[in-house]
């Protein structure tokens, strides 16, 4: 027993040496200079118990706001711009609230070689309601960047505070600035003029009411419906959000694009006025921009202001000409030494029951096994022109390859032709104007095999005459392989 009694002694003698080390180890000060301090209060106000807060800074005009009667106002700003209140308690719950960190831990310390004497980088002087003066100085960052030097003027001693202070003693009026809104009202706006560098034309585009709200079509340099993705971008951007101003140099504005904007979009409004805006390609998911909407230079984020990039292909309308069975009774086209004339009676569908359709004369209601018309099938290739893309500037030049004409119920007609742009696509002219749209051979000529639903017009033709000429009480099916 003695001898296991010895043995317990020495062991819980090392056992209470290794608790203290631990326990230095854990609570030592992260700097043989540094005394942990637990966020200990060195300033602290209330915004109606001040009244000046001034915020000197080297190489810059000093910051001074002024509490008149509990209403803050910023010294030297514009008047004629609306500044935020929330902005403006943001900041002074900053400057008026100074905890430090931990206090430095050196006999006699040389202020100056923390950047706390004449050297230093910003002063606070909070003036109370009494008259008393509270002045904070501000140094040097810290062994560690995130912690900053600071004295205050009746305490002794250097502290360190977090580096988020210095960065709110950098504040320019455009950060107390209010948000401001572009508030585009379609109802009274004549056109859109959308400018880009990376087209060779802008678009002038007009809203159309609908019981939805608003749509778009494009009038110039093509008349087409603008597509989904362009509906987006207008639908969203009039009730664009501005929050966050920067203040730009002429190398600042060069180096964010600024001086030569990528893109420019006009609200010409329908009393004559005109809402501004410009902006820089998206760097880093951020558009940098100005305008009439406000006078200093500010950032949205790519959220904000939705496909503003996409190329024109995927901003207009999928068609270059469109058509349905409500609208249309005929249907005529010549192509090489192949004529044909597509009768058609329906209301809603080619396929319903009570429609008839009649390919030079002859039924063409012929099905597949499982239900698909191949009446609709030449009528879908007819009725449904899809855009390759658009080529405003073109002078199409040659004999048409291909001529549709349509022929309307309210009497009109509108006469499609088809000049051949190269080996792969075709200028479409309508009514004997180009419309600056071409259409790729596939629309006029593809076989879409089994795929129904990818023929072009030939295609289609050939394949509904051939239904036609070998169906069996009206049903007819693609060979398999075809």
């Amino acid at each position: 027993m003695k001898s296991l009694k010895n043995l317990l002694i020495p062991l819980v003698i090392l056992l209470a040496l290794i608790i203290v080390v631990v326990i230095v180890v854990l609570v030592k000060p992260k700097n043989k200079e540094e005394e942990v301090v637990q966020d200990y209060q060195l300033v602290l106000y209330k915004p109606e118990e001040v009244s000046k807060v001034q915020i000197e800074r080297k190489g810059k005009e000093d910051l001074v706001l002024s509490n008149n009667s509990n209403k803050w106002t910023i010294e030297g700003s514009d008047p004629s711009m609306n500044y935020s209140d929330d902005a403006i308690n943001l900041f002074l719950s900053m400057v008026l609230d100074f905890k430090a960190t931990s206090k430095l831990n050196v006999d006699s310390p040389k202020l100056e070689d923390y950047g706390l004497a004449d050297n230093y980088l910003y002063k606070i002087n909070i003036t109370a309601n009494d008259g008393s003066v509270r002045v904070i100085t501000l140094g040097n960052d810290a062994y560690e960047a995130s912690n900053c030097y600071v004295t205050v003027d009746n305490m002794d001693g250097i502290y360190m505070i977090t580096t988020l202070k210095k960065s709110i003693c950098d504040y320019e009026y455009i950060n107390f600035y209010s948000s401001v809104n572009l508030d585009i009202d379609y109802s009274k706006v004549e056109k859109i003029v959308l400018d880009r560098k990376s087209d060779d034309y802008p678009f002038t585009i007009i809203p159309e009411k609908t019981d939805s709200g608003y749509g778009f079509s494009i009038v110039d340099p093509v008349v087409v419906d603008s597509g989904d993705n362009l509906n987006l971008l207008l639908t969203g951007i009039k009730d664009l959000e501005i929050a966050s101003f920067v203040d730009l140099d002429d190398e600042k504005k060069q180096e964010v694009g600024l001086n030569d904007p990528s893109y420019h979009l006009t609200f010409v409004m329908k009393d004559g006025s005109s809402k501004e805006i410009y902006l820089s390609d998206l760097k880093d998911e951020v558009f940098y921009g100005y305008g009439s909407v406000c006078d200093d230079y500010f950032m949205v984020s790519s959220q904000q202001i939705v496909n503003l990039t996409y190329p024109v292909k995927d901003l207009i309308g999928n068609y270059a000409y469109t058509t349905n069975v409500s609208t249309v009774k005929k249907i005529t086209g010549s192509y090489g030494d192949v004529d044909f004339s597509l009768d058609i009676t329906a209301e809603d569908s080619i396929s319903s029951d009570d429609a008839t359709v009649y390919l030079d004369g002859r039924d063409a209601k012929i099905f597949s096994s499982s239900g698909r018309c191949y009446a609709a099938v030449f009528f879908e290739s007819l009725a449904l022109l899809k855009i390759g893309d658009i080529e405003p500037d073109a002078v199409p030049q040659g004999e048409p390859v291909m001529t549709i004409k349509y022929f309307n119920k309210d009497f009109t007609n509108d006469v499609l032709t088809f000049i051949q742009r190269d080996e792969s696509s075709y200028y479409v002219m309508k009514n004997d104007e180009y419309t600056g749209f071409f259409v790729y051979a596939n629309e006029l000529f593809k076989d879409g095999g089994t795929d129904t639903y990818s023929y072009g017009i030939m295609g289609a033709y050939d394949l509904l005459t051939t239904a036609i000429n070998d169906n069996l009480n009206g049903i007819y099916d693609i060979p398999a392989g075809e």
